[in-house]
């Protein structure tokens, strides 16, 4: 020992290795300090941190203080081994990507949650999910600070909202930090750094596209022609994207104080699974043990077919074939409507603000606004099963078909319980006093005629946040904002089917009059006629919804 302690605050020295950051501890020192020389390190900030660069010109004199610069996150107990995985602006110009999601799924941590490759089940919007806990366990912000809920029914963040040409870096940290932040930041959080000090204008437009060419093999295509299902050949090229932002940012005031603002519009077009050859059937590996008599795969498809398949009440399964019931069933093949990419139209604005009035006071503002409108879509409504009668006098059922299901046994009232009726058939009287019965039939028809179901979801936010921050005195500071947030959804279905429509359309007198029409409950009641004559365009309007 020289007689002398160098001792000081050793904060935390940050070694950055690729994406991943871990803390290293210093020590403090008792011998003599080593010769002068002269560095500068630069520490890769952590979420929402400005880059902090320090240099020596000579070593600690004897007796001197040693500062040890390493994290300035305003939360040490967030400083730990847990990896933080950071995304720069390279790597979303490098990707071409267009939309926020793509990328972020990209990385091992993150799996898909909502997003514009999903059809059946789209609430969309866009979101990111950590360690697969689900999107709610996830917390999203920007700049540090939260953002507005994207859908009133799900309280999750939508991706859209956020600008991709204007993002400095994403900071994903999945250690958790449900201490600091809550519940929502059981799986991770993901900080949106904004680059809010750019100078300048720039526009940034990119068009892309898919190209695939149908060449699947035989164990593909034979699993089609097994079933009679279709399929594409040759090449396609489809689901074309423009995405084109300006931004422009300029300081003032001897840059104590700058503006950025920007405006965004993209357009993204449909892409259908009936273009491509492995995705025109719902395709599933067959067992080993069937692989030699019926191929690698499979297609599958839906009881609810084109030309219906009827269940009685005495287990029988039969289906139209003109104007007869025959048994057996047919499956409808739903994939090819189903979106694989759905279209989109979306248009962003927005500006972020601040003015460095002292150390202490410095103001902020941000403002962001979003008009995000998309439609999904899947195979044909139907009746799935949701009406368990037809009337046995129904005009559009004809002698075979009504020989078939009114039957002793099969009407309503009735039961058969391992080969033994039981019960008697129940008499209905309509509204001219005309007594009928009902056969007991669970009926499954695909809606062919009146095209696939489409969702059409519409999404316009508003983000706004104003506030202040500043350094009081040393290692204290303080960070304050109000932020206030809207999100009108609009939400429109179509080509879907009214379960109370398909009841009343099926219960048809001999004349062919809807007995809701004769009994004043539904005067615009059109029959529903499956059974072979023909689905006029009249029924398929009334039974839509």
């Amino acid at each position: 020992m020289n007689g002398k302690l160098i001792r000081d605050r050793l904060l935390a020295s940050t070694i950055i290795a690729g994406t991943v950051a871990f803390a290293a501890p210093a020590f403090a020192q008792d011998a003599a300090a080593p010769a002068a020389t002269t560095s500068a390190t630069t520490i890769a900030p952590a979420a929402g941190q400005s880059v902090t660069t320090s240099s020596d010109a000579s070593g600690p004199s004897s007796g001197g203080e040693i500062v040890v610069t390493g994290s300035r996150i305003p939360h040490p107990d967030l400083e730990s081994a847990s990896p933080v995985t950071v995304v720069g602006a390279k790597d979303f110009k490098l990707t071409g990507t267009t939309r926020t999601e793509d990328l972020l799924n990209s990385l091992p941590q993150v799996f898909a949650g909502q997003g514009g490759s999903i059809s059946n089940g789209a609430s969309g919007i866009a979101t990111v999910d950590l360690r697969n806990l689900g999107p709610q366990r996830t917390l999203v912000l920007v700049n540090g600070r939260r953002v507005v809920p994207g859908d009133p029914r799900t309280p999750f963040t939508d991706l859209n909202f956020i600008p991709s040409s204007l993002i400095k870096r994403v900071d994903v940290l999945t250690g958790g930090a449900s201490a600091v932040y809550g519940a929502d930041a059981v799986a991770g959080v993901v900080n949106f750094v904004m680059d809010t000090n750019f100078s300048g204008f720039k526009i940034d437009g990119q068009y892309s596209l898919y190209n695939h060419d149908n060449r699947a093999g035989s164990s593909v295509t034979s699993a089609n022609d097994a079933l009679g299902y279709g399929y594409p050949r040759g090449s396609a090229t489809d689901g074309g994207t423009i995405d084109v932002t300006a931004t422009i940012g300029a300081g003032f005031d001897d840059n104590r104080g700058h503006v950025v603002a920007y405006a965004g519009y993209r357009k993204i077009k449909a892409i259908q699974q009936s273009k491509r050859d492995y995705s025109s059937c719902s395709l599933s590996s067959n067992k080993a043990s069937a692989v030699a008599a019926s191929g690698l795969y499979a297609c599958g498809g839906s009881a609810t077919s084109a030309n219906g398949t009827f269940l009685t009440g005495d287990g029988r399964t039969l289906q139209v074939s003109g104007n007869n019931l025959v048994p057996g069933y047919s499956l409808y093949n739903f994939a090819p409507a189903n979106y694989y990419q759905r279209p989109d139209e979306r248009y962003t604005a927005g500006f972020f603000a601040h003015y460095d009035v002292s150390d202490a006071f410095k103001p902020y503002m941000e403002f962001m606004f979003m008009d995000d409108r998309t439609v999904a879509q899947i195979g044909a409504s139907g009746d799935f099963g949701n009406t368990t009668s037809v009337s046995c006098d129904a005009a559009f059922l004809s002698a075979q078909e009504r020989a078939t299901l009114c039957t002793n046994g099969n009407y309503i009232g009735q039961t058969v319980t391992a080969g033994v009726i039981s019960g008697t058939p129940t008499l209905f009287t309509d509204a001219n006093g005309v007594n009928y019965n009902k056969a007991n039939v669970t009926i499954l028809r695909r809606n062919i005629e009146g095209g696939p179901r489409q969702d059409d979801l519409q999404h316009t936010s508003y983000r706004g946040v104003i506030g202040a921050k500043g350094d009081l005195a040393r290692g204290f500071s303080y960070d304050a904002s109000y932020q206030y947030g809207r999100t009108n959804f609009a939400e429109t279905y179509y080509n879907d089917f009214s379960i109370k429509k398909l009841t009343n359309s099926l219960d048809v007198d001999a004349s062919g009059t809807c007995r809701s029409v004769l009994n004043g409950t539904d005067t615009q009641c059109v029959p529903y006629d499956i059974f072979g004559g023909g689905v006029s365009s009249a029924a398929v309007n009334y039974l839509a919804v």
